[in-house]
């Protein structure tokens, strides 16, 4: 039986993507050792992960309207200087989203991104067509680069805590907000 080399470099994708994902499950899912692997490998962001997401879906109240700020979060993960796992107790998670669900709810979390990104949306369509929305004036390479600097900002915010403690966000996320105000006069430099 012939077989077209099409067929060949097919089985040869299939078998590397079968390898992959079995590799990716027995690291996800496997025993100790697979487990340490990941813990060292994340820094323990994993076992926050999966630490806060068993504590996010406690209750439906838990998922819906938070913990509050009394919260804490038990973690126990390999740290690499011992066999045993080492117990950590957090109060906040490296992971932004999953942080100000655990703590608000995820209620409060779609709110929260759904402003953010609302302004970010409507900053996009005032640079693109900014002769039809606005007049920025002079201002467009700042306005571009502002609203970069908060696209990089949500982008860092999934491996650290920076939105709720970075007050620069929030000022550049107002002045996106008002693009109209970067070209009033006494914006001009």
């Amino acid at each position: 039986e012939s077989r077209g080399l099409g067929d060949v470099y097919k089985r040869q994708l299939q078998r590397a993507i079968y390898k992959y994902e079995s590799s990716f499950i027995k690291l996800v899912a496997g025993g100790d050792d697979q487990q340490k692997n990941l813990d060292l490998a994340t820094s323990g962001r994993s076992a926050e992960f999966s630490a806060a997401l068993d504590k996010l879906l406690e209750t439906p109240g838990k998922f819906l309207a938070g913990s509050g700020y009394g919260w804490d979060l038990d973690i126990f993960l390999f740290d690499g200087s011992s066999k045993d796992k080492s117990h950590i107790s957090y109060h906040f998670l490296h992971f932004t989203p999953l942080n100000i669900a655990v703590l608000y709810g995820v209620i409060f979390l779609v709110l929260y991104y759904l402003f953010i990104f609302r302004i970010v949306a409507k900053s996009w369509r005032a640079l693109k067509n900014k002769a039809r929305v606005i007049s920025l004036g002079d201002h467009d390479k700042v306005y571009m680069f502002l609203l970069f600097l908060v696209l990089g900002k949500l982008v860092v915010s999934l491996t650290a805590y920076n939105l709720g403690v970075d007050p620069v966000f929030w000022i550049v996320l107002g002045i996106l907000a008002r693009p109209d105000a970067l070209a009033d006069s006494r914006w001009r430099c």
